[in-house]
């Protein structure tokens, strides 16, 4: 069955006239009977809403055959994740917090380094008055705070991916 066919067979099951339809889809009578007549098809969003008027898939409207599936040879590898609006949103809003916090911790860790040059700089420069060894003393104790301040941004994610995991 194509997609004209469905349209007219939903919309009579439904009880309608091609003008109460276009009047839910906010299109032209003529339009529906375009579509009807197959001399025209409607344009994607125009099939998302029909898929919800009629409560079927957008799957079932645009595929000439259904297939015929069989108890027997479904599989979880086959079966497609429907996803609505808001779960997606949940989850791109997820990646962004996540991928936030794991550049600033990358961050942290790429520039830890320089307050162990800066210490050894300013030691050679003579603006440290004790030993060589103090110089690097200061330097590594910035270095891990650094490092421990960065592995807290990614431990930070844990929480995030634990309280709001994509679903």
């Amino acid at each position: 069955m194509i997609l004209a066919e469905k349209v007219v067979s939903l919309r009579k099951k439904a009880g309608w006239s091609q003008e109460d339809l276009a009047e839910r889809l906010d299109v032209s009578r003529q339009s529906v009977s375009k579509w009807e007549s197959s001399n025209s098809t409607p344009d994607p969003n125009k099939i998302i809403l029909l898929a919800d008027i009629f409560e079927v898939s957008t799957d079932y409207l645009l595929r000439d055959k259904q297939e015929v599936s069989h108890p027997s040879q479904s599989s979880k590898k086959n079966e497609a994740t429907q996803l609505h609006l808001e779960q997606a949103s949940n989850y791109v809003n997820y990646k962004v917090s996540a991928s936030w916090l794991v550049s600033k911790g990358v961050s942290l860790c790429v520039v830890s380094p320089i307050g162990l040059f800066s210490c050894l700089a300013m030691y050679e420069m003579g603006y440290f008055d004790s030993s060589r060894n103090t110089a690097v003393m200061a330097g590594l104790v910035f270095l891990l705070l650094m490092i421990a301040a960065s592995i807290s941004f990614f431990y930070q994610n844990e929480p995030v991916r634990r309280r709001n995991p994509p679903s």
